[in-house]
């Protein structure tokens, strides 16, 4: 059973991402506001419309929900994502993958992530071309 939506696009870019606390209560909006200060660093390996691949070395969890800011061209996006599923890569690297389900994508942040996509699709059939 395939389980894409959209076209997935293979990079390797930089982004920068931290985990939000979801819980209700006090402790978890101290908490919350503590992880604004944790901003971790990750690679992301690819990208859709509905969601990313990316390595870090911070440990996390499948069902954990990440704010993640991503740079697709000169447009700075801030996307927030659950986690479904981690893969220890390697005793070489210290680190995982990490597979993300956007969460909460308005349309229109969709609509540029999909066109950042084929227009870097584009460029690529005709660098490849020549």
């Amino acid at each position: 059973m395939q389980r894409r939506e959209f076209v997935r696009f293979t990079c390797m870019m930089e982004m920068k991402f931290f985990i939000v606390y979801a819980e209700e209560g006090e402790v978890a909006k101290i908490l919350g506001n503590a992880a604004y200060s944790k901003i971790h660093n990750g690679i992301i390996r690819n990208i859709s419309g509905g969601g990313l691949c990316f390595i870090s070395n911070k440990d996390m969890e499948a069902n954990d929900v990440i704010q993640c800011s991503i740079m697709l061209g000169d447009t700075n996006m801030s996307v927030k994502g659950k986690l479904l599923e981690k893969r220890f890569i390697s005793e070489a690297f210290v680190g995982s993958l990490y597979r993300v389900l956007f969460m909460d994508l308005a349309p229109l942040t969709q609509d540029e992530i999909i066109s950042y996509i084929f227009s870097e699709q584009r460029k690529h059939k005709k660098t490849n071309r020549l």
